[in-house]
Parts: C-alpha cells; structure tokens; sequence
C-alpha cells in the first residue's frame, strides 16, 4: 500500500499481525454460502469471543463493530443511487457462555446482531441526538467498548483495493468516532487479499503486553480455524447423511 495514504499509528498503538492460509479462508467465505443462519462475520467472532474466553475468562463481550451496508435502512431514504457503502461504528453486545459448540456460538452471534434495529445503524445518532433525557441517560451509563472490530472482507472482496485504502472522512463520521480516537484495548482489523484472510490487531501497549497480545491472537487463530473445520465437518455428516 502507498505510505503517503496510510494513516500514522497514535501514539501508545502497536500492531501484531497474522494471516490465515487460502483454504481455510474459502472455507470460512463459503460458510453463508451454506447457512441461511450464519455469515463468515459470525464466524470471526464466535472465534474473537472463544479467544477472549480462554484467555481472560469471559465469551460475553461489548464489541464496536464498523459496519458498513448498501441496502435500505430508514423508510424516508432511498440510499440506491449512493456510490459507496454506508458505515457507522456500531454497538455490539454479545451474550455467550462458552459452553455452546462454536457453531451455535456463531449461529447465536448472529441472531444477536440481526436482532438490533436497522444492525444498530443510528445508535450513535440516537445517542447524540436524542432529546428524552431518560434515554441519553440509559446510554450515556454504558461503558466504552474496550475491543473494536473493523472487518471489511466482504467489501475488499468486491471494491477495487485503492478504493479502501485510505480511512474514513473526518466529513462523514467525525474524528471522535474514528477508532484512533477511543481508548481501546485492541482493535482487530480484517481484510481480505490474494484469497487470505488478514488480521492485524492493534493494541495499547500502555495497559496491555505484547505477550499478552501475542497469547490472544495465537488463540484466536486456532480457534478461527477450529470454528471452520467444525462447520465443515457438519457439512459433510450432513451430505453423507
């Protein structure tokens, strides 16, 4: 990628760096596919959920998502003739016991996310905007999600590269929503490239180790591609069957 278009590291970030080989990456693209219940997003965090379970102790977590979507979400707009993708930094709560199989865990993550209104696109409108004061009350007592995700595979699938290279307009979304701007623990950005799954992960190195950091990504690989080799095994009990 250019330098000159790439966004430098705030001050207290460092970044570990992963990549997942070509078969498993199709394995887990060709998931929705073969799910109605279940896209390769569910996927990845049922894996991020198995990964923060074993190593700090809870599969339940309050995730920001950068979602990104081109179909219709509000009845007053019409969002066809838009060139581009709609994106907002999302609020995600996920319920897990850690008990479930990695598939269901999936297949619940996904019945979470599609359970919020419009993927929870307006939250932070809601949240800015809102003139009831019980209800910027409620949100205004809601932790900062201390993880964020920016999974954008499906888009680098479709889009042109350079169109995605650079970052969001401080125009569009603001540069307090900008995922340098909020005090994470880790940020896991995953893309998509020459058939491989990418994950970069950036975390702060002032409350967080490279160690630690190093533990929870090695985790969260294994338990990426236990969660896909699982669905395969499904799907080839169930052809068999």
């Amino acid at each position: 990628m250019n330098e000159a278009a790439c966004r430098s590291l705030w001050e207290d970030q460092a970044k570990y760096y992963l990549e997942i080989d070509k078969e498993a990456t199709a394995g887990l693209l060709n998931i929705a596919a073969r799910s109605a219940h279940c896209q390769d997003v569910d996927v990845f965090l049922a894996a991020i959920s198995g990964a923060f379970g074993h190593v700090f102790g809870s599969y339940s977590l309050w995730i920001d998502s950068l979602t990104s979507t081109r179909g219709r979400l509000f009845d007053d707009l019409d969002p066809s003739q838009i060139i581009g993708v709609i994106s907002e930094i999302v609020p995600l709560p996920l319920a897990l016991t850690g008990t479930e199989p990695r598939p269901d865990r999936a297949r619940s993550i996904y019945r979470q996310r599609n359970a919020l209104p419009r993927r929870a696109i307006g939250f932070r409108a809601m949240k800015f905007l809102n003139r009831d004061p019980a209800v910027r009350s409620r949100i205004d007592r809601l932790p900062l999600p201390r993880i964020g995700l920016n999974y954008r595979v499906g888009l680098q699938r479709h889009f042109p590269r350079h169109f995605l290279a650079k970052g969001p307009s401080p125009l569009w979304i603001g540069t307090d929503m900008d995922e340098a701007g909020v005090n994470y623990l880790f940020w896991f950005s995953v893309g998509y490239e020459a058939g491989h799954l990418q994950i970069e992960t950036r975390y702060n190195p002032t409350q967080v180790g490279y160690e630690v950091t190093r533990n929870l990504c090695t985790v969260l690989r294994q338990e990426l591609l236990q969660t896909i080799s699982e669905f395969g095994r499904a799907r080839d009990t169930f052809i068999h069957e």
